[in-house]
Parts: structure tokens; C-alpha cells; sequence
């Protein structure tokens, strides 16, 4: 495939991540549907789900331009801050997904409730869910990646995951002004939140270290 076709399929791919991702969070801000007995528009940011995906919406948006500039000058490379805010954010959704796919679903058919398996993909949370996450794995790996990352760099992109995870430790056990959510204390077991943050960390060192594996195609045209 040539730079110029990459390009323009990554430009795409960014693209509808973007508007997609935008649509959604914007939907939870204006939103006053009931979660856990307070409006969804109060709530939203508690959720990692919103919060990588808002990294990952910005991310692509960055990208979207980076791309479009690159086709419209040839010889003009994707500058490295948008390339490791995509990786930052591709991280993040990831993460996002793997703790859908591996931890909620399961925990949700574990519980017979088949109707919460089900809405984990569906409506909104397909996009929050699935398809920016996919797309942006899509995209950072076959487009972006360039495999110029260190894994000094790659430690970077945890960030975002540590950085929740103190804050869900803080309002979770400690403030006790937010509910776990997520179940990482699994109905109450204290001593299991460190497997569950050492899961969360060990989870987005290997999404960012296998991100840096696959050989991408280049984006520079000449």
C-alpha cells in the first residue's frame, strides 16, 4: 500500500472515531438518565470508559489534522506529539475493552444477567465500547505506530490507567463517595483491589508493549 492510500485510510479511520466518540460523550454530558440515583451528566467522568475514550476522541481529532496536512504537503512526516497522545490513547481504550471483554461480561453471565451482557454493546456503549476502541487499534497499529517508540515511552502511555486507578482507590475505599462500580473489590474483598490495579497495569503494559510489535505502513509521502 502506498503512504498516500495510507493516509487517507487512516485519515477515515480517525475521522470516525472523532465525530463517533464526540457524539457520544457529548450525549453523556447533556444526559439526565438515571445512574446509580444521580443524573448521567454528573456522573459520566467517574467512568474510565468516558475518560479514555475523551483521550481517544482528542487523539484521533489531532491525528485527523496531522493526516490531512501530510497529504496536503508531501515530505511532511506525523509529528511525534500526536503520535504518542494516539499511542496514549489507544492505550487507554484499550484497556477500556479488554476489561469489558475479560472482566464485565464474563462477571455479567457469571451473574445470569443477561441483559447487562447485552448492553455493554449496545446503543452508546457499542461506540464507547467496541468501535473506538477497535478503530483506534486499527489505525495506531497499521498506520501510526512506526515502531520508534522506546519502552520508556510505552510506560508513558500507562499513565492514564495509574492515574484512574489512584483516583477510583481515593473515592472508592478511602472517601467511600463513589460505589465500585466496576467490582474490583468483588462485593466488598478489600484485599483484593491490589490484583485488580496490578491486573489493570499488567493489562495496559502489554496492550502498549504489543502496540510497538507490528511493523506499520508508512505515512510520509514523497
Amino acid at each position: 500500500m502506498s503512504p498516500a492510500a495510507a493516509l487517507i485510510i487512516d485519515l477515515i479511520l480517525n475521522l470516525i472515531i472523532a465525530v463517533s466518540s464526540a457524539a457520544v460523550i457529548i450525549s453523556y454530558f447533556l444526559s439526565d438518565a438515571d445512574v446509580g440515583g444521580e443524573p448521567e451528566r454528573k456522573v459520566t467522568l467517574r467512568y474510565f470508559t468516558t475518560d479514555s475514550n475523551i483521550l481517544a476522541c482528542l487523539a484521533a481529532a489531532v491525528m485527523s489534522v496531522c493526516d490531512a496536512v501530510a497529504l496536503a504537503s508531501p515530505g511532511t512526516g506525523i509529528p511525534y506529539f500526536a503520535r504518542i497522545l494516539k499511542y496514549a490513547g489507544t492505550v487507554a481504550v484499550a484497556v477500556t475493552i479488554c476489561t469489558v471483554i475479560l472482566f464485565l461480561l464474563p462477571s455479567a453471565l457469571a451473574a445470569g444477567n443477561t441483559s447487562e451482557a447485552k448492553a455493554l454493546f449496545a446503543g452508546k456503549a457499542f461506540v464507547v465500547h467496541l468501535s473506538t476502541p477497535v478503530l483506534s487499534i486499527l489505525s495506531f497499529v497499521l498506520f501510526e505506530n512506526a515502531k520508534g517508540f522506546t519502552f520508556a515511552e510505552s510506560l508513558w502511555t500507562m499513565l492514564p490507567a495509574v492515574i484512574y486507578s489512584v483516583v477510583y482507590l481515593i473515592m472508592v475505599v478511602f472517601v467511600k463517595r463513589w460505589p465500585d462500580f466496576y467490582g474490583f473489590t468483588f462485593g466488598g474483598k478489600m484485599y483484593m483491589i491490589p490484583v485488580s490495579v496490578i491486573g489493570i497495569y499488567l493489562l495496559s503494559l502489554g496492550a502498549a508493549t504489543l502496540m510497538r510489535c507490528v511493523p506499520p505502513i508508512p505515512l510520509t509521502v514523497q
